[in-house]
């Protein structure tokens, strides 16, 4: 299991993350939704060992959670100027018993020998995807991993992460794009001012968009009613 008990976490006198407690079983697939501003990268800063907590426990398997568990694929990964996707995936140790960059960039239609200079969001997404596959983890965690990627490319990101999931490997992913957790999740968690609301399981995964987007949409249809 991934325990995170009453974590809090502050940018200054702003607590991002208030008190937050969660419980996430091993292996698994377990989607982080929320609005922007809800605390989603923040947290993932926090379980890669990014940002220290104010106080606060994290936990895995029943020892201290520690930045060698982790691979944290961030939102908008830096890639070095004037380099080949080639040359980017080298500056990534392997770790993974098995890895064969071309099938995968052949998947990927990803053209390793250009420079990423030249590659769209969605290539340089997918660049990234395959830097954080040549390291075996058990955990990995995904910041908004769909952004910027084509609908083929999406599914074959959900193919991914199903199967590192039967390898017994554990997946986190926020996104405020739902539909791609709804298929792959095994639970879905609601992230709101900085504590963990609600958690959905599947037979329940038709309430999250409510819950999501119910306010905000009473609020919008509101001002767009009185604006036209």
């Amino acid at each position: 299991m991934i325990e995170l008990k009453n974590l809090c976490l502050a940018y200054g006198s702003h607590l991002v993350l208030d008190d937050l407690t969660a419980t996430w079983s091993v292996p698994g697939i377990h989607g982080i939704a929320g609005l922007n501003g809800a605390g989603k990268t923040t947290l993932f800063n926090a379980v890669a060992g990014y940002k220290n907590p104010v106080s606060g426990t994290l936990q895995f398997c029943k020892r201290d959670l520690v930045k060698e568990d982790v691979f944290f694929l961030e939102t908008s990964p830096y890639f070095y100027p004037n380099i080949t996707g080639n040359e980017y995936l080298s500056l990534f140790s392997q770790t993974r018993y098995h890895f064969d960059g071309k099938q995968l960039s052949e998947v990927f239609q990803l053209p390793l020998d250009d420079l990423i200079d030249h590659y769209s969001t969605g290539m340089k997404k997918k660049l990234a995807i395959m830097a954080m596959l040549k390291k075996d983890k058990p955990i990995y965690l995904l910041d908004e991993p769909f952004n910027g990627l084509d609908l083929e490319s999406n599914h074959v990101l959900e193919i991914l992460l199903t199967l590192l999931k039967e390898r017994g490997k554990t997946i986190l992913i926020s996104s405020h794009i739902l539909d791609p957790l709804l298929r792959i999740c095994d639970d879905i968690h609601l992230l709101k001012g900085g504590k963990l609301e609600q958690n959905f399981s599947k037979d329940n995964f038709e309430n999250v968009e409510q819950a999501l987007f119910g306010e905000l949409a009473q609020k919008a249809k509101a001002v767009i009613e009185r604006a036209l």
